[in-house]
C-alpha cells in the first residue's frame, strides 16, 4: 500500500503538465505594457513637438519659398511588411511637394524596408499590441514626429499596412482642403475640420467604459463624455497638437483593462479627447472604410484576391452621406497584384444605356471620357472632375490612369461636398444584410459586440 503523503505528492507532480496546459486559458493573457523609460521618452518627444509648434518652425528649412502649399502627412502604423508599398508608390507619384511619409514599425517584428518613397521614413518606434494603449502611444509618436519634421504638414492621416487608397492623391488633396471653416486670421493656412469618427450611442459602450474597473475613468472622463470611433483618422494640425499635449486623459486610458473582451483603448482615446476639446472642429466620421460583417476574433473582414474588382472599389468609396471614403481596409497581402493590374492597365466604364467599355490608361495615353460615364467609372482613383460641364459633352483629360486622374476642376464633384458635423453613419454596401442583432454595427462600420 502506498502511504497517503506519497500519493498526494505523486498526484501533484503529475498535475504540473496540466497546470501549464490549462492556466494560460484560465488567466487573462499578459499584454505589452508601457514601461517607465518608454513613457519618459514619449513625454520628451511630445514636449519637443509642442515647443516646435510654438516657434512656428520645423526641422526642414524652406528659405525662399514665398507661397508654400500645405501638406498631408501619411502616418503608417504597422507590425508587418508594407505589402502595398507599390500601390502607394503609384498613389504618391508626381505629388512629392504635397506629402510626407512617416512609419512606426513594431521593433519586435522583422520588417523589410520597402524602399522608394518609403526609404528613410521610419521613426523611432516601440512595441505595439492590438487592444492596448501601446497603439495610442504609437499614433501619438507619429503625430509628434510629423509635427516637428515639417511645419507645412497640415493634415495627418493614420493608416495601417492593410489599408489601400480609393482615389487619386489629387482627388484626396482637393477634397480635404476645399472647404475651410472660419479660424484665427493669424493662421498660416485656412482652418479645416478633422475627419474622425465620434459616436456616443454604440452598444456595449458601458462595458467598454468599465473595462478598467467601475468608476476608474472618473473624474476626468464621465460616462456621458465617453466616446467611440474608428482607430484611423485624418486630423488637422491643431488637433494633432491637442493629442500630443494631452496628459490628463492619457493617465486614464493607459491603465490596464480587467475585461479584455471590452478593451479597445485605441478606439476610445482619440474620439473622447477631441469630442471633449473641440467637437465642432470634427466631422464625426472617418474617411476609412471597414467591413465588420463576418468579423473573426475582433478583426474585420479581410478581402481576398478573388473579391478584387472595379465594382468593389467603387462600392467601397460610397457612403450614405455626401462624402466619399478615401481609404479602405482590410486587404490580404496577395491582393497587391490584382490591385496593381487594375491601377496600371485598365478599368471599365458603363454608359447610361448600361453598356460596358474597357479603357486602358498609361502615362502616354489620352482617352476621351463621356459625360454620362463619369459618375459610373469604376477603378482605383478614377473620378475626373467634369461634372460642371454640359451633358453629353466629350472631354479629353490628359494622362489619366488609375491613381493619376487629372481633375479638370479645383472643386470636388457635388457627390463629395463635405458633410455636416454629424451625418448619418455610412452603410456598408459591400456585403449582404447582417442579422438583426448586429445591424447597428454593420451600418456604422463598427466592431460587433462579443457574444453573450
Amino acid at each position: 500500500m502506498f502511504h497517503t503523503p506519497f500519493v498526494v505528492s505523486l498526484a501533484l507532480l503529475l498535475s504540473f503538465p496540466l497546470l501549464f496546459l490549462f492556466v494560460p486559458r484560465i488567466l487573462p493573457p499578459k499584454h505589452v505594457e508601457i514601461s517607465l523609460p518608454d513613457e519618459l521618452d514619449d513625454l520628451a518627444l511630445f514636449r519637443r513637438a509642442a515647443l516646435t509648434s510654438l516657434g512656428g518652425g520645423g526641422a526642414v528649412s524652406r528659405l525662399g519659398v514665398t507661397n508654400p502649399r500645405p501638406k498631408i502627412a501619411f502616418l503608417f502604423l504597422t507590425n508587418t511588411n508594407l505589402h502595398f508599398a507599390p500601390l502607394w508608390e503609384l498613389f504618391f507619384k508626381n505629388n512629392e511637394a504635397l506629402y510626407n511619409i512617416y512609419i512606426h514599425a513594431d521593433p519586435s517584428s522583422k520588417i523589410a524596408p520597402p524602399g522608394g518613397v518609403f526609404s528613410g521614413r521610419f521613426i523611432a518606434a516601440k512595441r505595439t499590441e492590438r487592444a492596448t494603449a501601446t497603439l495610442i502611444s504609437a499614433a501619438r509618436r507619429l503625430l509628434a514626429t510629423a509635427v516637428m519634421d515639417d511645419p507645412l504638414n497640415s493634415y495627418f492621416a493614420l493608416v495601417s499596412q492593410h489599408c489601400i487608397p480609393l482615389h487619386s492623391f489629387k482627388y484626396m488633396y482637393k477634397t480635404l482642403f476645399v472647404k475651410p471653416i472660419s479660424g484665427p486670421s493669424s493662421s498660416s493656412f485656412p482652418v479645416h475640420r478633422s475627419f474622425i469618427e465620434i459616436l456616443s450611442d454604440e452598444p456595449q459602450l458601458w462595458d467598454r467604459y468599465n473595462a478598467r474597473g467601475k468608476n476608474v475613468m472618473l473624474p476626468e472622463v464621465p460616462f456621458d463624455r465617453f466616446r467611440i470611433g474608428s482607430q484611423f483618422f485624418v486630423l488637422t494640425r491643431q488637433h494633432a497638437l491637442v493629442v500630443i499635449r494631452d496628459r490628463r486623459l492619457w493617465r486614464k486610458f493607459k491603465l490596464p483593462c480587467f475585461n479584455m473582451y471590452s478593451c479597445y483603448p485605441e478606439e476610445h482615446y482619440f474620439p473622447t479627447l477631441l469630442s471633449m476639446e473641440d467637437p465642432d472642429g470634427c466631422t464625426h466620421y472617418t474617411l476609412t472604410r471597414v467591413n465588420w460583417t463576418g468579423s473573426v476574433d475582433g478583426h474585420p473582414h479581410t478581402y481576398q484576391p478573388a473579391e478584387i474588382s472595379p465594382r468593389l472599389i467603387q462600392e467601397l468609396r460610397v457612403s450614405n452621406s455626401s462624402y466619399s471614403f478615401m481609404f479602405a481596409r482590410k486587404f490580404s497581402p496577395d491582393c497587391l497584384q490584382p490591385l496593381l493590374t487594375m491601377a496600371e492597365k485598365g478599368l471599365e466604364t458603363v454608359n447610361a444605356k448600361g453598356k460596358f467599355t474597357r479603357h486602358y490608361y498609361s502615362d502616354s495615353l489620352r482617352s476621351p471620357v463621356h459625360r454620362s460615364n463619369v459618375m459610373n467609372m469604376t477603378g482605383l482613383g478614377l473620378a475626373p472632375r467634369e461634372l460642371g460641364r454640359g451633358r453629353g459633352q466629350v472631354v479629353s483629360p490628359p494622362t489619366i490612369n488609375a491613381f493619376h486622374a487629372v481633375e479638370a476642376s479645383s472643386q470636388p464633384p457635388p457627390s463629395l461636398e463635405l458633410a455636416p458635423a454629424s451625418p448619418s453613419p455610412p452603410v456598408d454596401s459591400t456585403t449582404t444584410r447582417p442579422s438583426a442583432a448586429n445591424l447597428a454595427h454593420h451600418m456604422l462600420g463598427r466592431r460587433p459586440p462579443p457574444p453573450n
